[in-house]
């Protein structure tokens, strides 16, 4: 999980003052990631599950119901701030990308291939929220523990994207500024931010 606190080189070295997508983007995985930490250690039981266990009973008994309890509301926070991410994401920044692009001499859109694999995790992500965001279920520990692992796989797939993206939106508009009257470059390294996302295993 190392990948999730860190952006590429490439990614920083591209990254100006006037239009700072990469560190908004950190700002907003930030949170998402502590929260993410949050969850990774507390395996939580439904409150459901907990019931028998009174708060006059003994003192073990009590703080097994109160770290249990407090390990679901980090996840259902977890959840909550996920969905807010994926959002932020979609509206803040993809969007951002294609309007900005589109106001260039040649407009840059996001390949196909890049959308559908945006698409793929953010469907990833969203069946974890779907599924552990319901606490009326008790909750599988090995499962969970699986599910998250897969979770952050997902996550850092994404963000490795979303940096290309942006890096590469940030190299077409400089290049724009500085080079008015020539052709834009015919940077490989250029296209495969735009067209190329690391494979990974798809989850079953």
């Amino acid at each position: 999980m190392k990948r999730l606190f860190t952006f590429s080189d490439k990614a920083k070295k591209h990254t100006n003052s006037t239009n700072n997508l990469l560190n908004k983007l950190a700002l907003a995985r930030q949170d998402l990631i502590l929260r993410y930490t949050h969850v990774g250690g507390v395996y939580p039981i439904p409150t459901k599950s907990l019931e028998h266990i009174s708060d006059d009973g003994n003192e073990a008994e009590f703080e097994q119901k109160a770290s249990r309890s407090q390990g679901l509301a980090n996840l259902t926070t977890f959840c909550n701030n996920l969905v807010d991410y994926l959002t932020y994401v979609q509206f803040a920044v993809l969007d951002t990308i294609e309007k900005k692009s589109s106001a260039a001499d040649e407009p840059m859109q996001i390949s196909d291939e890049a959308k559908q694999n945006l698409l793929l995790y953010t469907n990833e992500a969203l069946d974890f929220v779907e599924t552990y965001m319901d606490n009326n279920h008790p909750i599988d520990t090995d499962k969970y523990r699986d599910d998250l692992s897969k979770l952050g796989e997902t996550l850092e797939s994404r963000y490795t994207l979303e940096d290309k993206l942006v890096v590469a939106m940030q190299q077409r508009l400089q290049y724009k500024a500085h080079n008015k009257k020539e052709d834009s470059p015919d940077d490989p390294d250029l296209k495969q931010s735009l067209n190329i996302d690391p494979k990974r295993p798809r989850h079953h």
